[in-house]
């Protein structure tokens, strides 16, 4: 991916976790890997927790699968004191959101929606022309 594309994906994800007060934000690719990661400074197995939860991310859609569901794509993790909820953009990548249980879930689930579309777009090859609503973004890599 090209350093000025992930830049970009990093700026926005900062503006989704400043949106959301989600703590901690990343992007995945289809291995596993991180392509960009922002939040908590806490997170320092990053690498072993995004593997885990692409793993996890991957069984869930295989099981979504043999259900036969069109539509079995979110993962929404609830434990004592966070959040996880992931979700695949444009189909290489998955989208993961860590937050603590005082955040609304109803709209982090909206913001992440929103957030999906604009990273799908962004990442693909019909994101190769960046839009003009995506100036705001550049704005703040640039800055």
């Amino acid at each position: 991916m090209e350093v000025e594309r992930i830049t970009l994906v990093a700026a926005y994800l900062k503006r989704l976790v400043d949106d959301t007060g989600a703590s901690h934000v990343m992007l995945l690719d289809g291995e596993g890997q991180v392509v960009s990661s922002q939040g908590d400074d806490y997170r320092q197995e990053v690498a072993s927790l995004a593997a885990l939860l692409a793993s996890t991310v991957a069984s869930s859609q295989a099981v979504g699968r043999l259900l036969k569901e069109k539509d079995f794509r979110v993962l929404f993790q609830h434990g004592a004191e966070e959040n996880i909820i992931a979700e695949p953009v444009g189909g290489q990548w998955t989208l993961i959101v860590m937050s603590s249980k005082r955040t609304h879930i109803g709209l982090l689930k909206t913001l992440l929606r929103q957030a999906v579309d604009e990273l799908s777009h962004l990442l693909t090859a019909e994101g190769r022309r960046l839009p003009a609503n995506y100036k705001a973004t550049r704005e703040l890599a640039a800055g």
